[in-house]
């Protein structure tokens, strides 16, 4: 798989590397998982492809997350083959001595070479043969470890890496590293987040023109993100991939006074931006709730975190300047005006359940709303409409989601999105491979998405790649007869205007600040959630083989965190078990329950001391310290501990003064520790499955063992989890200081 993945990238890199210029590879709006194992395959697969590279290559690549490391821990490389293949290539290389160090092996492979009868059969990770080096923010180069064959390896010998940035980012130090290599792999594939484009940008100002450069992006949004000033001079731009000639659109124009109100909105904001940065923070969080109002399928929504952020802004800025704040009290009563605007929420609904019924589906229908509560609602909606039940949506092939860096994992026949929400909207009808495209977009919302996909077909034009610029033309001028219909100009205007550019809900809640005691995690898809300071979040580490919780307070970049649904507030392992002891394990936990609840209602009318049970527990020969007997009568079920053997069990039972039969406290205990079993057992699938999602692949096959294994309600959870890798932590003003 690996190998056919990246087989293609040969040829670009060659390239790059004869006439040392960068190339960015546009995608046909695809994502290659694969990519970080390049470096690898050219060391230890493909050595010799390239004429112009050495067989011990200095290569980079960056940025380098957790799943990168991940990919590149799995077994791929038998010892045996890879030697034969580097011995073959400098044999092949024998007459042209290009570069002499390709004569020198590498420093395990003589070694390895003599030990064939113990090592010729293991399969390897590529890190076990080739370190990866991280350079950090000050430009010093941090050794990697390699397992099995870095302790076999010569000390004096030629030592192969690949070199990466450490967590802390790239700086100007750092990238000068990275410009003395022979090669330079970029994977900006979905890359949204601020600080991570920030260091691509440093590492591309830094190396173009000095360094062979390969940027890989997974569609024309990307390389509009990138390079978001413009195209260096010196980039060459090279579209891959096949798209669809043929793409049937559909247009529904919903909420068709929005041009007039949102003159009403930017009537009631004009000039107080310019009026200090409380005020223009406040406005910006107004634009944001009135795009999400706009939008919006149900109401009442004053739970959007869009409006429930300006209404807590602005109450909390009306005791602190009132005056300035009162500015702002026209703009509460167009938003007031909004949450109680039913008409247009049953137009958008109904125009959204016509367009999902009727849109020709063949292979499933995709529906892209603004988030996940949304999804939920629209979802019961579409099942109400044909007498099922929401579980039934899924089996009809209608898959409802408004998960932020959704990325469609298999072609739909259809798609439709019930607004339109940034780039990415596009990015997802085009990604899931639909030949039926409906938008359900108010005016402004289609002005919008065909500025956004007219600038991207622009970027293809000069891609030479017709075919795919062909289907966004096609998308632009559907749109732009929508627009036009309703707009006041003939000519629509080829700028965005301050309230259009609040379109994208990820980009507008990046720009304000949270409140206080509270931070917004960015991650590097642009995407974000807001928590609490003392939230707990759950980091892979070690290549996905542990879950580390941390509080929100204690992340930082480059952290790869586990969310589920958006809801930070519980930690997927803790949902997941509570999902498990509702289904296949609900007899066992009911059996810790009752214990739980008699050792409370025993604890409650006799009232001993912790430390007058431990000394009767010892009377008995069963010692006990106080710290374990106090877990045992914890009021919280969540918290409470068990006592872990049977005897135990019994003692404290005895010393509790539980008066139940001998052998119906045995039936507890068996069944209390056949849970935790279970509850250790599913631990360990919960860590297999996190790994899968963690590079997207939870296959059919997994899903339905989990179902069968675990429970429908498991499987969603899974399903809905995400491993986000964590681009920037903002705090508000003093929130260092309100931390400690």
């Amino acid at each position: 798989m690996a190998d056919q993945q990246l087989e293609w990238l040969i040829e670009p890199l060659r390239d790059a590397i004869e006439n040392c210029r960068c190339i960015v590879l546009v995608q046909a709006w695809q994502k290659m998982p694969y990519f970080a194992l390049l470096p690898f395959q050219i060391h230890l697969r493909w050595p010799g492809r390239i004429d112009a590279l050495s067989l011990n290559p200095r290569l980079g690549i960056v940025p380098f997350f957790e799943s990168d490391f991940f990919t590149a821990s799995a077994p791929l490389y038998g010892v045996q083959e890879v030697i034969s293949r580097r011995t073959n290539a400098r044999v092949s290389r024998g007459l042209k001595r290009s570069f002499p160090e390709d004569f020198v092996p590498q420093d395990w492979e003589s070694r390895a070479a003599k030990r064939l009868s113990k090592l010729g059969k293991l399969v390897l990770p590529g890190v076990s043969y080739v370190a990866i080096d991280r350079v950090t923010p000050e430009g010093d180069v941090a050794p990697g470890h390699r397992s099995v064959l870095g302790r076999i390896a010569a000390r004096a010998g030629l030592r192969p890496f690949v070199l990466v940035p450490a967590k802390g980012g790239i700086s100007t130090k750092s990238a000068s590293v990275f410009a003395g290599l022979d090669a330079l792999l970029v994977n900006a594939q979905g890359l949204r987040g601020r600080r991570t484009i920030s260091s691509l940008r440093t590492i591309l100002d830094c190396c173009v023109g000095k360094v062979p450069l390969v940027v890989l992006t997974s569609g024309p949004t990307d390389v509009l993100a990138l390079f978001e000033e413009g195209l260096i001079p010196s980039v060459h731009l090279q579209f891959v991939g096949d798209m669809q000639r043929s793409l049937e659109i559909g247009i529904t124009i919903v909420g068709r006074d929005r041009p007039s109100a949102d003159r009403e909105f930017e009537f009631a904001i004009e000039g107080l931006e310019q009026r200090g940065r409380a005020i223009a923070d406040l406005v910006r969080m107004a634009k944001a709730a009135w795009w999400a109002l706009r939008q919006a399928l149900y109401r009442p929504f004053t739970q959007s975190p869009e409006v429930r952020r300006f209404l807590a802004a602005h109450d909390q800025a009306l005791g602190q300047m009132p005056a300035e704040s009162a500015m702002l009290t026209g703009v509460r009563d167009l938003l007031r005006r909004e949450m109680l605007n039913r008409d247009l929420e049953a137009e958008r609904v109904r125009a959204v359940i016509d367009a999902t019924l009727s849109v020709p589906g063949g292979y499933g229908t995709l529906v892209l709303v603004r988030d996940e509560v949304e999804a939920q609602k629209l979802t019961v909606s579409l099942a109400q409409e044909l007498g099922l039940s929401p579980e039934d949506m899924e089996q009809l092939g209608v898959h409802v989601t408004g998960r932020r860096g959704y990325w469609p994992d298999r072609p739909f026949g259809a798609a439709v999105t019930a607004g339109y929400f940034g780039t990415r909207t596009i990015d997802t009808l085009l990604a899931c491979r639909a030949v039926h495209v409906r938008f359900v977009v108010d005016p402004i919302e289609a002005r919008v998405a065909w500025f956004q996909t007219k600038r991207a077909a622009e970027l293809l034009k000069s891609c030479g790649a017709p075919a795919a610029e062909g289907v966004l033309r096609v998308m632009a001028k559907e749109l732009s007869g929508h627009v036009a219909a309703f707009g006041d100009l003939v000519e629509l205007s080829l700028a965005l205007s301050k309230l259009e550019q609040s379109a994208d809900p990820d980009e507008a809640a990046r720009s304000q600040p949270p409140p206080a005691l509270h931070a917004r995690l960015v991650f590097t898809d642009g995407s974000s959630i807001e928590v609490n300071f003392h939230a707990r979040f759950e980091v892979i580490r070690e290549a996905g083989k542990r879950l580390k919780t941390l509080e929100a307070s204690a992340l930082e970049p480059g952290d790869q965190i586990v969310v589920l649904q958006e809801d930070s507030r519980v930690l997927f392992s803790e949902r997941l078990l509570d999902a498990l002891d509702q289904g296949p394990l609900a007899r066992q936990a009911e059996k810790r329950v009752t214990w739980l609840a008699v050792v409370q209602s025993v604890y409650a009318a006799r009232q001993p001391t912790a430390q007058a049970i431990a000394q009767e527990m010892r009377e008995r020969g069963h010692p006990v310290d106080l710290a374990t007997v106090r877990s045992w009568l914890r009021i919280d079920r969540t918290d409470a501990a068990v006592p872990d053997r049977p005897d135990r069990f019994m003692a404290f039972a005895s010393a509790l003064g539980i008066a139940i039969e001998p052998n119906e406290l045995l039936d507890l205990y068996s069944g209390i520790q056949n849970w935790r079993v279970n509850h250790r057992k599913f631990g360990r699938e919960l860590a297999r499955a996190v790994r899968a999602a963690y590079l997207g692949r939870l296959d059919a096959t997994t899903l339905r063992k989990i179902e069968n294994e675990w429970g429908l309600n498991a499987r969603q959870l899974v399903e809905g989890a995400r491993v986000a890798v964590l681009d920037e932590v903002i705090l508000p003003e003093g929130g260092e200081d309100a931390i400690h």
